[in-house]
């Protein structure tokens, strides 16, 4: 709790309403020793989240960390330096914008912010006030402000849904704080409830059809009969032994390129493909990440190069290495540009909401909610519980690790089909006294989808060993966004023996027991990947 530094206030406090935002230049503040704290005298008027009555003399202390980390979280969506606001808490009735010596502040309430907080479970409300607040500034209300009070606090809402939007906030989020606080009815300050709330989603839509939606590059200025088509035998090293699945073909524009080797592709044409959909960027290898540190591609970079432009537009196939999600070209071919490519714009695609509000905290009980929000903690009585068959196994002691036991304690990488299509997981595999151990932990991609293995290793040969242990997920459909909320595996954890087992070229160990078996309801591939 931050020590409060107690001026003498010598008038008598004058009670005046916010009629308007325009600051009298004749407010000063008095800052205590090392900016602890201060007093605000002669103040005239404010930018305030709602209508409210000012003293003319205020005391100021010190923000909470809290409040303070959610003030530099919005400077920093708007590229501001985090010490161009300064920020203090006192009792006043709300929040208030307000200029004094051509500084900008703003004031709070921290109980009022805790308490609007805890009415919604969520840190939403609070990052609403501080949004509309900053918008008065950055708009320029808190210096000469010409406007009706009511135009103003309306460019303030619309500012902070449009800001909300971006930082992850759904349009009911970003509107939850007007609906249960805003009054009714007009004020002379401050417009009704229903104008307000349109203000809010106004600036909430037009961030959301403007983000993302950057310049197609314009093609590249190169001759199209000279580039090269490459079939799989250019593109893969090691074609001979190449049996893996390939995708249909796609089409789609080069936007950037990651060092030499990956290269984010624009979808114009994804042909019902299973990992991409039309407009929608991507990130795709130009070599196998397994074998990208041993092989060069067999064609030669210069020429791949000349096809993989930021701007031009190709047709490809891509090849994916069993639940990786890491995808690389199998076909390449340039195509002629499209006919207004250089009037196009990168569509945005559908949000999804983050528990963005849990991080903001900056506590320990925040992190606690959104892991247990991402399925790390699951309790015991929400666990659907099946116990298999389960080998007693234990490693003999003293034996020293072969170089199968070796070759898997390498792996680092744990993969579910269709849990993530971007993110991989992370399994750790080590020696404990005698026993080799296994735990893996992938997050999905909706909401609290996860899926974990923990148990013993033992290791058959250089293509199969058994975990004696379990295995848990939770999971839903990737059908589409309208499905998404559909549940098709609910915190289910199978105890028993499993078989993990390499096949043919392949790179990982999959898990051999599948849905059809009983095992778990969906058709899920468990991949651990070797280094």
């Amino acid at each position: 709790m931050s020590k409060r530094i107690r001026f003498p206030i010598i008038t008598v406090a004058i009670i005046l309403t916010v009629l308007s935002c325009e600051t009298n230049k004749e407010t000063k503040i008095v800052e205590g020793i090392n900016g602890k704290g201060g007093l605000i005298s002669n103040l005239k008027s404010v930018c305030s989240i709602n209508s409210t009555t000012i003293e003319e003399e205020i005391e100021i202390f010190q923000p909470n960390e809290r409040e303070l980390f959610e003030l530099k979280t919005i400077l920093n969506y708007q590229g501001l330096s985090e010490n161009s606001i300064n920020f203090f808490k006192s009792d006043i009735q709300y929040a208030f914008a307000v200029v004094i010596d051509n500084k900008r502040y703003i004031i709070y309430n921290d109980d009022y912010f805790k308490d609007i907080d805890k009415n919604t479970e969520s840190y939403w409300n609070s990052l609403f006030v501080i949004a509309h607040e900053v918008g008065h500034h950055l708009i320029g209300h808190t210096l000469t402000d010409k406007k009706s009070s009511n135009e103003s606090e309306l460019e303030a809402d619309k500012f902070a849904g449009n800001l909300l939007y971006k930082m992850g906030a759904s349009i009911e989020s970003s509107t939850s704080f007007i609906d249960k606080y805003a009054t009714t009815d007009k004020s002379k300050s401050h417009p009704n409830k229903d104008d307000r709330i349109k203000a809010v989603e106004l600036g909430w839509h037009e961030a959301e059809s403007m983000i993302g939606n950057s310049a197609i590059p314009p093609p590249p200025n190169n001759s199209i009969s000279n580039l090269m088509i490459f079939h799989p035998e250019n593109l893969i090293a090691g074609y001979q032994d190449y049996r893996g699945w390939a995708s249909n073909f796609c089409e789609g524009i080069v936007l950037n390129k990651k060092l030499n080797d990956k290269y984010l592709v624009y979808i114009t044409k994804a042909n019902d493909n299973d990992f991409f959909k039309n407009f929608e960027s991507v990130w795709i290898h130009l070599l196998d990440p397994y074998i990208a540190d041993k092989f060069a591609s067999n064609a030669s970079l210069p020429d791949i190069d000349a096809i993989l432009l930021p701007g031009q537009r190709i047709k490809f196939k891509y090849h994916a290495e069993g639940s990786l999600v890491f995808k690389y070209f199998s076909y390449l071919e340039a195509l002629q540009p499209l006919e207004n490519q250089q009037r196009l714009f990168i569509q945005k695609p559908p949000l999804r909401e983050p528990n963005i509000a849990a991080l903001l905290s900056g506590f320990n009980e925040a992190m606690e909610e959104y892991e247990s929000y991402h399925g790390s903690q699951v309790p015991s009585d929400e666990l659907i519980t099946v116990n298999l068959k389960k080998e007693n196994y234990t490693r003999q002691e003293g034996i020293k690790l072969s170089e199968n036991e070796k070759d898997l304690m390498k792996s680092k990488t744990f993969t579910v089909h269709d849990l993530h299509l971007s993110e991989v997981g992370n399994v750790d595999i080590y020696l404990t006294g005698k026993n080799i151990e296994l735990s893996a932990y992938q997050n999905g991609e909706f909401k609290d989808s996860y899926a974990k293995m923990k148990g013993n290793v033992e290791v058959l040969d250089s293509k199969n060993f058994k975990l004696h242990g379990m295995i848990e997920m939770k999971q839903y459909t990737l059908s589409g966004p309208e499905l998404q909320d559909t549940v098709i595996e609910d915190n289910k954890r199978i105890n028993g023996t499993f078989l993990f087992r390499k096949t043919g070229s392949r790179k990982y160990w999959r898990l051999k027991q599948e849905g059809a078996s009983g095992f778990f309801q969906s058709m899920n591939y468990f991949d651990i990947h070797s280094k």
